[in-house]
């Protein structure tokens, strides 16, 4: 599941990195997370070999930086550090994010960042048949887990609605935003997970 989580991450560092040059929804929602730190209220369905995985989370982005808190999970990154915490269970795992672009867009969606203008490109944009959004569709370049992607995007307030996307393993997962909030940027060590774990926890340290 966390795998498939990274990816939904992702994404949405996707397109912070796709330079827009138009007055477009796009471009709007991208100059907006890039301004801002933008908290996301989300619910995902993925299938996955025959199986329907359902959640919901609300995620907090800025820049490299995100925290994810749903279904009895944390996920916090700094850019830097990655904390997955499971606090029913007391066991956390803290793993160093590499600057390798080899290492991975999955496991390291953060440090993709600055290489995805390379790694993505725009192929299509339609409108619903509603016409009150538009979809964009992104490919991969170069070869990679994620076969595609389609983001729809509110022409109103430039806001994500859904994200849909597909793996090259045939997984399949759509991820409907209820709200987004944007506000002012918050401070780098908000996004490290300075705690103190007790003898009670299980911490496994990877960096």
């Amino acid at each position: 599941m966390k795998r498939y989580i990274y990816v939904i991450v992702l994404i949405l560092l996707a397109a912070q990195a796709l330079k827009a040059q138009e007055n477009t929804p796009l471009a709007r929602f991208y100059d907006n997370l890039l301004s801002s730190c933008v908290e996301f209220d989300m619910s995902y369905s993925i299938r996955m070999s025959g199986v329907k995985l359902d959640g919901k989370g609300v995620l907090e982005l800025q820049g490299d930086s995100w925290i994810l808190v749903g279904n009895g999970m944390e996920i916090r990154c700094n850019g830097k550090t990655l904390w997955t915490v499971d606090p029913e269970s007391k066991e956390v795992v803290i793993d160093s994010l590499s600057d390798d672009i080899t290492a991975g867009i999955i496991t390291n969606p953060a440090v993709m960042l600055i290489n995805l203008r390379e790694l993505f490109s725009l192929r299509e944009v339609l409108p619903t048949k509603e016409g009150k959004s538009l979809i964009y569709t992104l490919y991969p370049k170069a070869e990679s887990e994620v076969s595609f992607v389609n983001m729809e995007i509110l022409k109103g307030d430039s806001s994500l609605k859904q994200l849909t996307f597909s793996l090259e393993d045939g997984t399949s997962a759509v991820v409907n935003i209820s709200s987004t909030k944007s506000g002012k940027k918050k401070p780098a060590e908000y996004f490290s997970r300075s705690v103190n774990y007790d003898s009670s926890w299980i911490v496994t340290d990877l960096r």
